[in-house]
């Protein structure tokens, strides 16, 4: 007899293997997780957390098989861990500004 096995993606990154059953939604995870006797690819950090939570509330954790770990690269794209210059800002100047031709604020107001 299998047992009910869990393994855990919390990048979201991964190739679920055809012989897991995928759970990639909270739908999902309260329609089939740990239904049948078979492995569990939880997909996504919030369904990780889930998992993780019941299985401790009920002594269950020995089912996680395997946790991913992101790869290098996978670390250096991910946007926790990537950080934009904020943009430079410039006050505009009269100089600066360009009128359109045609278009007359004034007539707006």
């Amino acid at each position: 007899m299998t047992e009910k096995t869990v393994i855990l993606d919390p990048t979201g990154l991964q190739i679920i293997p055809p012989d897991c059953i995928a759970i990639t939604t909270e739908v999902e995870w309260l329609q089939h997780f740990y239904q049948e006797n078979k492995t569990y690819w939880i997909k996504g950090k919030k369904l990780c957390e889930w998992t993780r939570e019941y299985l401790q509330t009920w002594n269950q954790t020995q089912a996680i098989i395997d946790e991913k770990q992101p790869s290098n690269l996978e670390l250096e794209i991910t946007p926790e861990n990537h950080t934009n210059p904020a943009p430079e800002t410039t006050n505009p100047s009269p100089q600066n500004q360009q009128n359109t031709p045609g278009f007359n604020i004034d007539e707006f107001l």
